[in-house]
């Protein structure tokens, strides 16, 4: 899968796109290969991951990681997942449409590469949004979000999302401009 990810967070700006493989997959882990690429840099990840959210190690720069250290390089290279884990079906998405704050504006069916998705866009009801989350709240000045599904599977992934406004959790503010989008997906078996 390909992301492009770009926009920014307190004002530093990123613009980059990562690019996932996966090598193998057991019943209890994960082999990914990543590639990310912002602006002139290219950085090359692999990460063995446990089924459970467990980064066993990471090789990075040359250099095998493990334990702490190999959790903060494995969210470095895990960002488009996380933060579509934070805004999609399990996360702020599912809040904001059963809070009738969202309206669905379309409906697609897109090329994602090689593979096909079924995908709906949503845009607020009116900004700004607010909406209280676990640790602290959101308030979103632009929200739009794209989600899809790929035929013949259930889960749904956040294909999209352009955003701008301020997340505050455990009392920290943050304001954020973010713009993702799945340029890619490929279906393994």
């Amino acid at each position: 899968m390909s992301d492009h990810f770009n926009g920014s967070e307190n004002g530093n700006t990123f613009d980059a796109v990562y690019d996932y493989q996966v090598v193998s997959a057991t019943s209890t882990s994960y082999l990914v290969n990543i590639t990310a690429t912002e602006g002139p840099a290219v950085t090359h990840y692999t990460d063995f991951v446990l089924k459970n959210g467990t980064a066993a190690w990471v090789y990075f720069n040359g250099a095998n990681y493990t334990g702490l250290d190999a959790f903060a390089i494995y969210l470095a290279s895990m960002a488009p997942y996380i933060i579509g884990n934070m805004f999609g079906e399990a996360g702020l998405y599912s809040q904001l449409v059963n809070s009738s704050q969202v309206h669905e504006t379309g409906s697609s069916i897109l090329m994602l590469g090689p593979t096909q998705v079924n995908a709906t866009d949503y845009e607020a009801n009116s900004l700004p949004v607010s909406q209280a989350t676990c640790n602290g709240s959101v308030y979103f000045t632009r929200l739009s979000l794209q989600v899809g599904n790929v035929t013949g599977e259930s889960l749904q992934l956040l294909t999209g999302l352009n955003l701008a406004g301020t997340i505050t959790n455990g009392g920290v503010t943050e304001s954020l401009d973010i713009s993702l989008h799945i340029t890619s997906v490929t279906k393994t078996s």
